[in-house]
C-alpha cells in the first residue's frame, strides 16, 4: 500500500501523540523524532486542527495534542443497538426453539446460534477493543 506524504505525516502525528493525550508536543519535536520536514508537517497539523482532530495551543509553552473527545463516544450508539438486539433476539430464539412461536422467523435455530456467536459477539468484542484504549 502506498500512502501520500500527507497521509504518512498524518499517521505519524497521530502515533506520536497517542500515548499521552494530555501532553503538548511541538512540530519541531515531532519532525525531529521522525526525521521529516517541519514545513510540510506544519501544513498537516494545521489541517488536523481545522478538522477538530488536534487541539493547538498557541504561545510560549504551547503545542499540539489530540482532542480528548476523539473516539470517546464513537461506539456508544453501537453498544446501545447491540444491547437492544441481544435483548430481543435471545427470547425470540428461545421461543422459536421451544416451538412457542406459530411462525418461524428463522430458517433454523442453529443458524441463529451461529450468527449470535460469530456475528453479534465478535462485533461487540471488536467495538470494545476499538474503544478500550485511553481517551
Amino acid at each position: 500500500m502506498r500512502l501520500t506524504t500527507f497521509s504518512d505525516y498524518t499517521l505519524r502525528v497521530q502515533m506520536y501523540l497517542a500515548p499521552d493525550r494530555t501532553r503538548l508536543a511541538t512540530i519541531p519535536e515531532i519532525a525531529a523524532a521522525y526525521g521529516i520536514s517541519q514545513n510540510h508537517l506544519m501544513k498537516v497539523v494545521h489541517r488536523l486542527a481545522q478538522a477538530g482532530i488536534l487541539e493547538s495551543v498557541r504561545g510560549k509553552g504551547g503545542g499540539i495534542r489530540q482532542r480528548s473527545r476523539s473516539g470517546r463516544w464513537a461506539f456508544a450508539p453501537f453498544y446501545l443497538l447491540a444491547r437492544a438486539l441481544a435483548a430481543l433476539s435471545i427470547p425470540l430464539w428461545i421461543a422459536q426453539y421451544a416451538g412457542v412461536l406459530p411462525v418461524s422467523y428463522l430458517r433454523s435455530p442453529s443458524w441463529h446460534g451461529h450468527e449470535m456467536l460469530f456475528g453479534y459477539a465478535l462485533a461487540v468484542i471488536t467495538g470494545f477493543l476499538f474503544t478500550a484504549g485511553r481517551n
